[in-house]
């Protein structure tokens, strides 16, 4: 009768065991999708609460650096048509333009410099000279002034703030991932860390001294 009972004891400490263990897919799958909610299925709880902090830090700071951007998109385009007249729906081309020359004038100066010295001093091509031009002189309709060195570095101003926000909502996009990287492979090891706690610990009756015998296997 007490073997029965042994044999019972250790079925069900065995069939515990078993139940304690963990997925490494299902660690992995939560936190690919959540970071820290494979920490949790873990019961890592501190690391879920890190993961899980870091994860809304990541979604507020996109969402916040985007904002940001259109705002500043938004206030340079209104600048330039208050100050030069050039049209909201204007391409990324000529608002680049707007930040690079301070007059369509000085712009046209430099496309025929550039000109000439391409395709008439060393290439001897009068067509194609004139192709160029035809091609990229600004016409006196899209042709703008900033009247002052204060206008056109305002300008300036709101376009390296487009430009800054724009690189930090890239970094939180790559920050989104990272984190998710990080989760996956941090869960991963602690999950086969655990099995393998559970493979090392062993139980086996002990019939001679009308006991149970258990080890835990260590290896150095």
């Amino acid at each position: 009768m007490k073997r029965v009972i042994l044999l019972s004891i250790l079925v069900f400490v065995s069939l515990y065991l078993h139940s304690q263990k963990v997925s490494t897919v299902k660690a992995i799958a939560f936190s690919a999708v959540l970071p820290g909610s494979g920490h949790l299925y873990l019961q890592k709880n501190t690391k879920a609460g890190i993961y899980f902090a870091s994860e809304i830090g990541i979604v507020f700071s996109y969402f916040r650096f985007k904002s940001e951007k259109e705002w500043a998109t938004n206030s340079y385009k209104k600048y330039a048509h208050s100050m030069t007249g050039l049209d909201l729906n204007s391409s990324e081309s000529k608002y680049q333009s707007l930040q690079e020359y301070y007059s369509s004038s000085d712009y046209n100066t430099m496309v025929r410099t550039y000109a000439r010295n391409m395709y008439l001093v060393f290439t001897n091509d009068p067509e194609s000279y004139y192709e160029f031009l035809d091609e990229n002189l600004k016409p006196e309709e899209e042709g703008w002034h900033w009247q002052s060195e204060d206008n056109w570095h305002k300008y300036k101003d709101l376009r390296y703030k487009k430009q800054d926000y724009e690189i930090l909502t890239n970094f939180a996009v790559a920050a989104f991932f990272l984190n998710r990287f990080i989760s996956v492979i941090d869960v991963a090891i602690s999950s086969r860390k655990i099995n393998k706690a559970f493979r090392n610990l062993s139980f086996a009756p002990d019939f001679k001294n009308n006991g149970m015998k258990m080890s835990y296997g260590i290896k150095f």
